[in-house]
């Protein structure tokens, strides 16, 4: 194998493993939340329904949580209102002067 070979694979393998690696940092935020913040570290046995649900509201609340500044932008932006209307942005858009498209 010439070394212009290996040279490119060591591209193609680098470009692979940065597009990984940020939605694995991403994924891994939520996971670190969880754990910290709720004590989800250790899982005792209190049966599957009862895991699971601790499980499903712990990351529902990882959610709001990582999600807080965007959330409290919208709703202060709005005086403390839900916005609403044909014209209103959803808040999970993440743009909140975006305008709505025209059909």
């Amino acid at each position: 194998m010439g070394w212009e070979r290996m040279l490119r694979i060591h591209f193609v393998q680098h470009g692979f493993n940065l597009a990984n690696s940020k939605i694995d940092a991403r994924v891994e935020q939520g996971f670190a939340v969880v754990k910290r913040l709720w004590g989800f570290t250790k899982v005792r046995y209190r049966g599957l329904a009862k895991n699971a649900n601790r499980a499903f509201v712990a990351l529902a609340l990882t959610n709001v949580y990582l999600l807080r500044k965007r959330l409290r932008h919208r709703f202060a932006r709005n005086g403390g209102k839900r916005a609403a209307g044909p014209g209103a942005t959803p808040w999970w858009t993440g743009n909140p002067g975006a305008k709505p498209h025209s059909r």
